[in-house]
């Protein structure tokens, strides 16, 4: 797939990761810039349940979300049977994954194989029914998935070492 042509999915951990982990704003501004204009360019989205699920921390990155709310999408009506397939191929996953709310993993999934995105995720892969991480279930689902280092190389991106 083209990485002009490509349409992105964001996960909750990618916006954690970037805002509160290894990429934040204040070290790497130019990655920030970046994702924000695949946000103006239309090519970066995700479902509102990644929204739901940053509303509630009281930082910058919930300032964002709410400065960017056009891109957390509602469901599509043909995401709604995507999502009962996921949560039935892993009914034997914990309590937690099945029945934390907000939870966007499979929304983001459904919308990705829907839509024909590409998933960005911050988690690592690992086969568990009983905790599927978001890679695994993307490849249980045909999805094609990318980690923030390989999306950032994919778009053909760079950054200067901080000082």
């Amino acid at each position: 797939m083209n990485a002009a042509t490509c349409t992105y999915c964001l996960d909750t951990s990618v916006l954690i990761e970037l805002q509160r982990g290894t990429y934040r704003r204040a070290v790497f501004p130019g990655i920030w810039e970046d994702l924000e204009q695949l946000v103006v360019d239309g090519r970066m989205v995700a479902p509102r349940e990644v929204r739901r699920e940053l509303e509630d921390a009281r930082d910058e990155l919930t300032t964002w979300v709410k400065g960017h709310k056009g891109i957390f999408l509602d469901p599509d009506p043909a995401e709604y049977p995507l999502v009962g397939s996921i949560q039935q191929r892993f009914s034997t996953a914990s309590t937690v994954w099945l029945t934390k709310t907000p939870h966007a993993d499979p929304w983001i999934v459904a919308m990705a194989r829907n839509r024909r995105l590409v998933v960005i995720t911050a988690e690592r892969w690992g086969q568990s029914v009983k905790n599927p991480k978001l890679p695994y279930v993307c490849d249980e689902f045909n999805v094609r998935w990318l980690n923030i280092v390989d999306f950032l190389s994919d778009e053909g991106l760079s950054y200067p070492s901080p000082r």
